[in-house]
């Protein structure tokens, strides 16, 4: 990636980009910021929704996780850049430190809705909520992966059912809330 290429994909002048940018570094370093910031928000909504609808917190948890999986073209060309940035990241400190926020800022949302859930008695008192968002964040970022290079039906369904059968395993319980609904 060059400035000039930037430029010239958005129709601009090379001039305009570095008015804005002052090096390659920054426009990246804003651009990766830029594109995790919608992921969160995407994540967000995805569990807002399940909410609405009184879903269990393991749907809901479902709902998000999926968000980041590339089960259609938007999110795989957003998965691609999400790994081409984590691996600029290992010689860029910044791309380094945003890769880092968006990373603990996922696990948080995951660390959040076990703690839910063991409130609420869906998952038991005793799991290790910072344990179990970084075992989920992991499969979930494996999963993506593996689906980058297998784009088939049948290989986005099991990555799905991957993915719902460790929160299946992980909420067992049934919600609080479900009960005094009924």
């Amino acid at each position: 990636m060059t400035v000039a290429r930037t430029a010239a994909a958005a129709g601009v002048s090379v001039g305009l980009v570095q008015h804005y940018y002052a090096s390659k570094e920054e426009l990246l370093s804003n651009t990766q910021r830029d594109m995790m910031h919608d992921v969160v928000a995407r994540v967000d909504a995805a569990i807002a929704r399940e909410e609405r609808r009184h879903a269990r917190i393991e749907h809901m948890m479902r709902a998000g996780l999926e968000e980041l999986l590339p089960l259609d073209q938007r999110r795989r060309e957003e998965v691609y850049l999400r790994r081409a940035f984590a691996g600029m990241a290992l010689d860029h400190q910044a791309l380094s430190e945003h890769q880092a926020r968006s990373d603990d800022l996922l696990r948080q949302r995951i660390v959040d809705g076990v703690l839910n859930a063991t409130r609420c008695g869906e998952t038991r008192a005793d799991v290790d909520a910072p344990f179990e968002a970084y075992a989920l964040l992991a499969l979930t970022d494996g999963l993506a992966a593996h689906l980058l290079s297998a784009t088939g039906a049948s290989q986005r369904c099991w990555a799905r059912a991957s993915l719902a059968a460790r929160l299946a395993d992980l909420f067992p319980g049934r919600c609080s809330r479900e009960s005094s609904t009924n």
